[in-house]
């Protein structure tokens, strides 16, 4: 994410993540918890409730350049598949997302 200082937009996310009832989310598994509370589920629901007028002044960058995998795709690729399937995803990115979840893994080695 980036952002101009002091976009509305930016505003809205921060106070509603300081403004949230975590213990409604208590119940959740630790990667619905985090999705719900500060990840893309959060910003979208955030997104969604905005005014056409104010979705104007955003800009969601295509996929295509930052998430060209899907997820099975980003796993065959973290393990070793270099396929024309694969490569033509890259031909626009300039970032992918590997959806590895180390943060989530690491967490519950340690449970």
């Amino acid at each position: 994410m980036g952002s101009i200082a002091g976009h509305f937009y930016i505003k809205i996310i921060i106070e509603k993540i300081f403004s949230l009832d975590l213990d409604q989310y208590r119940h959740l598994s630790k990667l619905k918890y985090v999705l719900n509370t500060t990840g893309p589920r959060l910003l979208t629901n955030l997104y969604n409730i905005l005014t056409e007028e104010e979705k104007k002044d955003i800009y969601i960058i295509p996929t295509k350049y930052v998430t060209p995998f899907t997820v099975k795709q980003a796993r065959l690729f973290v393990n070793g598949y270099r396929g024309e399937e694969l490569k033509k995803c890259l031909k626009e990115a300039y970032a992918v997302h590997y959806f590895l979840g180390t943060w989530l893994a690491d967490e519950e080695e340690d449970l």
